[in-house]
C-alpha cells in the first residue's frame, strides 16, 4: 500500500446513484475503478432493508428494474 493517503483513498471508487422509476426509488451501484484487481463494471441495483441491511442484486436481476434509456 502506498504511503500517499490520496492513493489509498482512491484505490477503489464506488459510485452510488438513485433514481425514481414508476413511483419507486431505485438505488444503483457501480465500481468504475478498483486498483490491482479486475472488477465488474456492470450496474447493479441494491436494496437497504431490515434486518439484512444492504443487498446487492445480481446484474440480471437489476436489468429488469432499470428504466429504458439508462446505460447498462
Amino acid at each position: 500500500v502506498s504511503g500517499d493517503l490520496l492513493s489509498v483513498v482512491a484505490a477503489t471508487v464506488i459510485w452510488l446513484q438513485q433514481l425514481s422509476h414508476r413511483g419507486h426509488l431505485r438505488r444503483i451501484l457501480s465500481v468504475p475503478k478498483m486498483r490491482f484487481s479486475a472488477h465488474d463494471v456492470s450496474l447493479r441495483e441494491f436494496t437497504i432493508g431490515a434486518p439484512e441491511g444492504i443487498s446487492v442484486l445480481a446484474p440480471f436481476e437489476a436489468e429488469a428494474a432499470l428504466p429504458d434509456g439508462l446505460d447498462r
